[in-house]
């Protein structure tokens, strides 16, 4: 029988809350020396529903500053069990399950919070664009991101990275799917593909959700394929602004047309 072992992606912690829990939080000894030592661990980012994030500063493994603002905006109480999924870079996703029912707890989507969180992510987004791959934060499923140009805009048109399309499934694709957007929204898109250079695109219905999300020139987007079905099912991230560096054309695209990078790979 084999010894090997094996060792998550994204490895994850339990908490059960108990007395005390509202003015700070402590991770578990074995998490932190096996997964977080030798980080830099003086701030965390805690992530919960919709597109909001709690920065956390950390005192040793303790959650302290911000964690009782997470706490109040979740309504947390003692005998709440927290499953805590470590994305990389001190980035936590936050699932909060009540003992009573033993099911995960369900929030209204949390509104983002101005400046501050705008800020962060742009500058998240933008760290992405300049490495051509993301080391810094995981994503569940595949994703692409691109930088918006005024072609983008003005017709209903996004390409997908050759590479990407290939990887996933998606070439000679001519079917609708479903693109939704950080507040749940949702819109019934074209997949298309040219005959002539194989190129595939979102198509009919990628301008709705521009309109709608108020998107703009140089506006960072990542789209996750969460589903892969007969209606491919993308999710839009959205950062405004992004002050990555300027960035070689991609070989693939055409001028003014788009510049992206996809998941752990370089340029597409």
């Amino acid at each position: 029988m084999s010894n090997a072992k094996f060792t998550p992606i994204m490895p994850h912690f339990l908490k059960p809350l108990l007395p005390g829990f509202h003015k700070q939080l402590s991770i578990p000894l074995s998490f932190f020396i096996k997964y977080l030592k030798g980080q830099n661990c003086e701030r965390a980012v805690l992530r919960s529903c919709g597109s909001r994030t709690w920065s956390v500063k950390l005192k040793g493994r303790r959650f302290e500053d911000g964690w009782e603002e997470f706490a109040r905006d979740h309504d947390l109480y003692v005998g709440d069990v927290l499953v805590f999924r470590h994305g990389g870079n001190m980035v936590f996703d936050v699932m909060v399950f009540d003992t009573r029912s033993a099911c995960q707890r369900e929030y209204p989507l949390f509104a983002m919070k101005g400046k501050d969180q705008k800020k962060s992510s742009a500058k998240r987004f933008g760290k992405q664009l300049e490495k051509c791959t993301s080391t810094s934060f995981k994503h569940e499923h595949p994703y692409f991101v691109a930088t918006l140009k005024p072609n983008n805009l003005k017709v209903s048109k996004l390409n997908i990275p050759r590479k990407f399309a290939r990887s996933n499934g998606l070439t000679d694709r001519f079917c609708e799917m479903v693109l939704v957007d950080q507040q749940g929204r949702s819109w019934i898109a074209n997949l298309r593909h040219k005959k002539s250079d194989g190129q595939v695109y979102i198509g009919r219905g990628w301008r709705n959700l521009c309109i709608a999300n108020n998107l703009k020139e140089e506006d960072s987007v990542l789209l996750e394929l969460i589903g892969n079905g007969k209606k491919p099912i993308f999710k839009l991230e959205v950062a405004r602004d992004s002050s990555a560096k300027t960035k070689p054309n991609h070989p693939d695209s055409k001028a003014g047309d788009w510049s992206c990078f996809c998941e752990g790979s370089s340029r597409c």
